[in-house]
């Protein structure tokens, strides 16, 4: 069960966060309603584990059951600045929480738009969201673009049980070449630079580093 006065001590720390995540979950409610028990399966496990964390704060249980787990409680202890730190940080975690049950909602709702057929290619339906939440588990980047998530989450769903770790294998192997080809285009070439730097300077007449 959510511990709701861990979200009070987020939302009275970033309100401003806490409303983006509430925002998130009513969009991912309105294209795909059946992601929203999955964010608020993690809301729950961050406020149980935050919950975890609090009660094992030396001095906390000198309050009682209820009064540790309210922010005044925990400012109490831990004072006031230290409280506000914790409810920042719960409240990024929460609206981490409910972005990636949006990004896993729309990504879901454009496969299935762009390949409406998809449901009738796979051999056991059942098969078709356990398949996406691994492929976008360990492939979010191939599953945000419909087409291709929609041959990965076919292909996937078809396969026979137990030879799926063969897809997911290939898979990541690709994703993490392509993640690495991304990081050389974007890191800078200091080298070069420096050198164009000094052949600009030697230009000019000015010393060279």
């Amino acid at each position: 069960m959510m511990n709701t006065e861990i979200l009070k001590l987020a939302a009275e720390a970033e309100p401003e966060t806490m409303m983006k995540a509430v925002q998130a979950i009513e969009l991912t409610e309105k294209i795909a309603p059946e992601f929203v028990p999955d964010i608020l399966a993690d809301f729950a496990t961050i406020t149980d584990v935050t919950t975890e964390k609090i009660a094992s704060i030396p001095g906390i249980g000198a309050l009682g059951p209820k009064a540790a787990s309210t922010a005044i409680g925990i400012a109490t202890v831990v004072g006031t600045g230290v409280a506000a730190s914790l409810g920042s940080h719960i409240a990024a975690d929460l609206f981490d929480a409910a972005k990636r049950g949006l990004s896993k909602g729309r990504n879901y709702k454009r496969i299935m738009d762009a390949s409406p057929n998809l449901k009738n290619e796979v051999i056991d339906k059942s098969r078709i969201r356990p398949a996406f939440e691994s492929l976008h588990r360990f492939a979010p980047d191939f599953m945000s673009d419909p087409l291709m998530g929609a041959s990965l989450l076919k292909a996937l769903a078809n396969q026979p049980g137990g030879n799926e770790y063969q897809l997911m294998e290939k898979l990541i192997g690709s994703r993490k070449n392509l993640l690495e080809i991304k990081e050389k285009q974007m890191r800078p070439d200091w080298k070069g630079a420096r050198e164009m730097l000094n052949k600009a300077r030697s230009a000019k007449g000015a010393p060279g580093e």
